[in-house]
Formats: structure tokens, C-alpha cells, sequence
């Protein structure tokens, strides 16, 4: 089988938005998915996705059934309001509460995670954790307690997200 790449694929049946003309769920685009040498047929499959997004307002858990080809379809969400910026000290650290706070809100998302039992985590930490003086402490706290790493998005991917977040919600 040829290499699988965009070029490889019929581009007159294919439109802008690079779905199948059938439509997004149509049976030509999931022979597609299945077929490319660069995702195992356990990856083709429906995965419920937990995404922890740890802000400077909020704590939020969101979990979805992502299926290849097609948009996540969310299930259920948490949030917990911290307003991290009351918790910060003179110095640029975040102090004992609001580490605490930040500590709580995830335990009551991975509370959320556990109960749907997710098959995967995406873990992510924005602007309050990536500038505070403690923040990689306060990184190492959440990494122990959700038993894996978090992401610490920079500026330019944070503004990115957001965007892409506002227009997939706004149109």
C-alpha cells in the first residue's frame, strides 16, 4: 500500500473543510482513518477523553466521546472557580489556600474522570501556574495527584486555544 498522506486521496470528491463529500460520518472517510499506516485500529476507535484545563479563574473537566473523523461529542463537565489571583503573594507565588483550591477543583474533576471512566487525559495548565514563582511545585503537586504530566501551554499556544475554542463556539 502506498504511503498515506492528503496527496494520496481522490481530491475531487473532498471539500474544503477536507471531509468526504458522503459527509463527515460517511463510511469513506472512516475506511480512511482505518487505513492509514499511522493509526492502529485500537487509535480508530471511539475513546472517552478526559481534558483538564487548569486556569487562573477555573479548574475545568471536561469529558467527551472522541471519534476519529468526526467532532468530540461532550458528555459531562465540571468546573471549580479558584480566582487565583486573590491567592497571590508579593513575591509572584500563589499561596497556601490557593494552592489548596487549585488542588481541590482537580480532584473534583478527576472525581468526574474516574466515575466515566476515561480511557485517556489530556492535562493542561495555563498562564496562573506557567508565571507564578511557584509554579513548578505547584506543577509537581497536580502531576502526583493525577498521576501523569500536565502540559504547561505557553502565551501563543494559550491565545491559539482560546481562539479556536471562541470560533468552534461563536462560528
Amino acid at each position: 500500500m502506498q504511503p498515506w498522506n492528503r496527496s494520496t486521496w481522490n481530491r475531487s470528491t473532498w471539500n474544503r473543510s477536507g471531509t468526504h463529500a458522503t459527509g463527515r460520518h460517511g463510511r469513506c472517510r472512516r475506511r480512511l482513518i482505518l487505513e492509514s499506516p499511522h493509526v492502529t485500529s485500537n487509535e480508530a476507535q471511539t475513546t472517552t477523553l478526559g481534558v483538564l484545563d487548569i486556569g487562573s479563574n477555573t479548574i475545568h473537566m471536561l469529558v467527551v466521546d472522541a471519534d476519529p473523523g468526526s467532532r468530540p461529542n461532550p458528555l459531562e463537565e465540571t468546573k471549580s472557580t479558584v480566582r487565583l489571583m486573590q491567592y497571590l503573594k508579593d513575591d509572584g507565588s500563589i499561596g497556601k489556600r490557593g494552592v489548596k483550591a487549585i488542588l481541590d477543583g482537580v480532584d473534583k474533576g478527576m472525581a468526574l474522570a474516574r466515575r466515566r471512566g476515561i480511557d485517556r487525559l489530556l492535562a493542561m495548565a495555563t498562564s496562573a501556574i506557567r508565571e507564578a514563582s511557584n509554579g513548578g511545585k505547584i506543577l509537581r503537586a497536580i502531576e502526583k495527584s493525577i498521576g501523569q504530566p500536565v502540559t504547561v501551554l505557553s502565551g501563543d499556544d494559550e491565545a491559539r486555544l482560546t481562539f479556536l475554542a471562541a470560533r468552534r463556539w461563536y462560528g
